[in-house]
């Protein structure tokens, strides 16, 4: 989507390509990275047909951003961030006619998929875990979201807190002190090494079908973020994935077993999670 606003040398527009939305819909690391890369290729592409929009190639290059979420698992999540990065450097080599910028803005926000009503006060070691990996994956802002937001009781409580896992992280943690946190770690470096890969291969079948937007009206879209959160659910129900409060050391009373949804049911559920996550971000 595109973003108009005012800045200090009079107005300028700047392009966000969005992959938070897709998240919290049940999109893994891949399918999110190749969303972003494969939105920010069609618009370069289109271009020539933007010019309603005023919108000229050195707006594009000049002002690229992206909205992704910070997932439950930490190292993937920092990995995310930095494949991003690299995707984005490659970006450069497909276009005759050279990005302005050679880094892309990210606005990173925690996950709301990763949230659960059974035990929301788990939801705060959820999203500070996942604001520490936006911070060590180098976003520019971060959004944490409130942890008692499932159980929609919207208490002045639940956004302090949020705010002070900002404070912790900047004025206790020090994360701003350096650069990068993390960098160097083979572990990590192999993971986004790996998610690099793995996306830019989704990007490129993406683009065999015509791009994005062929590729999301044929409903293959739809299809791998369904296929993305039953295999979500399914490393819940086997173990291979754990979610405090949920399916680990559950509150007293609680079930702990993880349900799958038939196809159908389960299709419902993500487009409705798209839906209400849209409509929360929008309206927060």
């Amino acid at each position: 989507y595109l973003i108009r606003y005012a800045g200090a040398d009079g107005n300028c527009c700047q392009y966000c390509a969005e992959g938070a939305f897709f998240h919290n819909a049940g999109a893994d690391a891949v399918t999110e990275l190749a969303l972003i890369i494969g939105s920010l290729h069609e618009l370069l592409n289109v271009l020539p047909v933007l010019k309603g929009l005023e919108l000229t190639h050195e707006d594009i290059g000049t002002y690229p951003s992206a909205r992704m979420a910070a997932g439950g698992d930490f190292f993937v999540s920092v990995a995310k961030f930095r494949a991003l990065y690299m995707l984005f450097a490659r970006l450069h080599t497909l276009h005759d006619r050279p990005l302005t910028s050679e880094r892309i803005m990210l606005f990173v926000q925690t996950s709301r998929i990763h949230q659960t009503h059974r035990d929301i006060h788990t939801n705060l070691l959820r999203a500070t875990t996942q604001a520490l990996s936006a911070a060590m994956g180098q976003a520019e802002s971060i959004c944490i979201w409130p942890h008692d937001l499932p159980a929609e009781t919207d208490s002045a409580t639940g956004e302090r807190l949020a705010l002070n896992i900002h404070h912790l992280l900047r004025n206790e943690a020090y994360m701003t002190a350096v650069s990068d946190a993390i960098g160097g770690s083979a572990y990590v470096e192999y993971l986004t090494d790996a998610l690099t890969e793995a996306a830019w291969e989704r990007f490129r079948s993406m683009e065999k079908m015509g791009g994005i937007i062929p590729y999301f009206n044929s409903g293959s879209l739809k299809k791998q973020i369904l296929s993305d959160r039953q295999h979500y659910l399914k490393r819940l129900q086997s173990g291979e994935e754990t979610l405090l409060g949920v399916t680990l050391y559950p509150t007293e009373g609680t079930p702990s077993k993880v349900v799958i949804p038939e196809n159908d049911a389960l299709e419902d559920k993500a487009i409705k999670s798209v839906r209400w996550s849209g409509f929360t971000v929008q309206s927060l």
